[in-house]
């Protein structure tokens, strides 16, 4: 229905010129047939002035009726963008959804262990439970190395985040030979990337909805001067949410 409107209104003026000109044509050439039929005879005709009458009223009934229909249309049509429109929205405010903080995570080396740390906001207006989290998955672009990391919490907790709140994970490396890696390779370089990603499942507090959302962020690292003291910051992030 959206084309057919879209279609009128792109060519309203051909259509009332066409309607004018049907309508102005139609009862002339009666007229011109009942002359005929009067003065030379050969083609019968009824036409009376309660016929005329009628007809001018017969037309402007169907164009009346022609205009209500297509306003009608023209409403429907408006409604239910609009109900689209709130179903969408009702579907976000129903959907449980966490970003990371990027300026709140980071990479830390704290007593020669690697961590990172992610910052987790709600921005909702509702408490969010954040649950099953996989293991954070590093790639170190520069030398194509990849490694997989645990996060510290206890088995099957559950993480809640209140409304426009926020909380912090940490992702420790247990592995020794892992983390000297890690360790090794920033005291060398003075500049580092890092491409992260991690599952996890989250709801609302107040619902049984369950959601898996897939984070994945980059990370560089910049060493100032000769010291070890490193600025790490979250360069980009990519949301992948689905429901369960």
């Amino acid at each position: 229905m959206g084309w057919f409107l879209s279609w009128i209104k792109k060519h309203y003026k051909c259509i009332l010129i066409i309607v004018g000109i049907v309508i102005i044509i139609a009862p002339a050439i009666v007229s011109v047939a009942y002359l005929i039929g009067k003065k030379y005879g050969g083609i019968p005709t009824d036409i009376t002035a309660d016929g005329v009458l009628s007809y001018i009223a017969m037309i402007f009934s169907a164009t009346a009726t022609i205009f209500i229909a297509i306003i009608a249309f023209a409403q429907t049509e408006k409604t239910n963008n609009i109900n689209d429109r709130l179903l969408q929205i009702e579907e976000i405010n129903s959907t449980p959804y966490i970003y990371i903080d990027e300026i709140g995570s980071k990479i830390s080396v704290l007593c020669n262990e690697l961590s990172v740390i992610l910052k987790l906001n709600n921005g909702t207006s509702s408490p969010i439970n954040v649950h099953s989290f996989s293991k954070l998955e590093i790639h170190l672009k520069i030398e194509n190395y990849i490694c997989t990391v645990p996060v510290l919490l206890p088995d099957n907790s559950i993480l809640t985040i209140l409304s426009h709140k926020s909380k912090e994970i940490f992702f420790t490396v247990n592995d020794k030979a892992i983390n000297q890696y890690f360790i090794n390779f920033l005291e060398e370089m003075k500049f580092s990337a890092f491409e992260c990603s991690v599952t996890f499942k989250l709801n609302y507090t107040t619902s049984t909805n369950t959601y898996t959302q897939k984070v994945n962020f980059g990370i560089t690292q910049i060493k100032e001067f000769d010291s070890f003291n490193i600025q790490s910051k979250v360069v980009y992030t990519d949301y992948l949410l689905q429901k369960v």
